[in-house]
């Protein structure tokens, strides 16, 4: 199966939506409704700090990317963070994860992005296996932290 992305703008939000809540479901986000539309129409309005793509046809996506951009000395430049990354059930064990990975990060380097992160939950070795399928590595001695601001 060939991936297909297409850039999202404001009027896929409608079909965004619903991507959204089910991958946040699945990985146990509790985000409401108002903040997922939120933070979805200011990534699908044209911020520079992302972008999302929907995969399969524009009409009925299949799921979705959803990036994030920064600036790395240690990486030498720009690097994008895979945000969400998702495909339906029905049709993620058919290769479409592996293709979207790779041509979305051909995307990304034809852009100027120097290195792509993600992250994954440690117990998820289907995922750890897709992604390291596609050129990912655990960087070692290393651990993604967070603190949220207002």
């Amino acid at each position: 199966m060939a991936a297909v992305l297409t850039l999202a703008g404001i009027n896929d939000l409608k079909r965004v939506a619903p991507l959204v809540a089910v991958f946040h479901l699945e990985v146990s986000l509790t985000t409401s409704d108002p903040h997922r539309k939120a933070a979805t129409t200011k990534l699908l309005d044209g911020t520079p700090l992302g972008a999302l793509y929907l995969i399969g046809p524009r009409a009925a996506p299949v799921g979705h990317i959803a990036i994030s951009h920064g600036f790395s000395i240690e990486f030498g430049g720009a690097y994008s963070l895979i945000d969400e990354f998702f495909i339906r059930p029905p049709i993620s064990s058919k290769g479409l994860g592996a293709e979207s990975l790779l041509t979305v990060c051909k995307l990304l380097e034809a852009n100027g992005t120097r290195s792509v992160h993600l992250e994954v939950a440690n117990a998820n070795e289907t995922a750890h296996q897709l992604y390291s399928r596609c050129g990912f590595s655990l960087r070692t001695n290393y651990h993604l932290m967070n603190k949220e601001l207002n």
